[in-house]
């Protein structure tokens, strides 16, 4: 009876480090070309002009070889036929994607004039707030009988200054967008397909990984490993 016991304690051991060394061999296995988290990803949608467009990604082979228009309300680029909608950061990805330079810097080159342009809007939105204040509590001081100071004419003034740099560099960005976007439909032909090095496939990196090999033997064996950078 006590070997009987001892054979099935063995045995049940053997069976729980069977499984453990069979589910840490296949989390090691890669499969690449399949992509398991792809059904659970969620359609994004953005209205544009009461009509509903798909957000996309630079990889979208239907957005290649298309005119692109750009909506400066909310800040995207759409194909108006096929209804599919990039955002900026994505489209300066997809400039680069198709090889059109230029137009990535563009772009880039407008989002540095539209941040600017908003930090000069709000700070003249409270630079001129603060001089009505100053203003009104003059206007009070006055009345009792003190002279009439300017500091709130002043901070009026430097605040609508502020807000008119503000639009002026926002509309400098706009009108960057507008050329890059032009330059990009007239030369669509030339940016209709991805550009890929000649030596993409060429492994970036090389080494070893430990691999287990043999579900029967829990030793891993040192295996080649190459390493790709895109």
């Amino acid at each position: 009876m006590k070997n009987i016991l001892i054979l099935f304690a063995f045995s049940f051991l053997f069976s729980l480090t069977y499984q453990a060394e069979a589910q840490d061999y296949f989390k090691e296995r890669r499969y690449e070309g399949i992509d398991f988290n792809k059904a659970k990803v969620k359609k994004q949608y953005i209205t544009i002009s009461r009509r509903k467009y798909e957000v996309v990604k630079k990889e979208e082979e239907v957005m290649l070889g298309k005119k692109f228009s750009y909506d400066s309300k909310q800040r995207v680029f759409y194909v108006k036929r096929q209804k599919k909608a990039m955002t900026f950061q994505e489209t300066i990805n997809f400039m680069k994607y198709v090889g059109n330079q230029d137009g990535a810097a563009g772009l880039r080159k407008s989002l540095v004039y539209h941040y600017a342009g908003v930090g000069a809007t709000f700070g003249g939105y409270f630079v001129a707030a603060g001089g009505v204040l100053i203003l009104v509590n003059s206007l009070d001081s006055s009345n009792s009988g003190a002279g009439f100071p300017y500091g709130g004419l002043a901070f009026i003034g430097a605040g609508g200054l502020l807000y008119g740099g503000g639009y002026l560099l926002n509309k400098k960005g706009d009108n960057i967008i507008k050329k890059t976007i032009r330059y990009h439909n007239k030369k669509v032909r030339k940016f209709s397909k991805p550009v890929i090095v000649k030596n993409d496939f060429m492994p970036s990196s090389l080494g070893f990984k430990s691999v287990r090999t043999n579900l029967l033997n829990p030793t891993p064996v040192p295996a080649l490993s190459l390493g790709w950078s895109f």
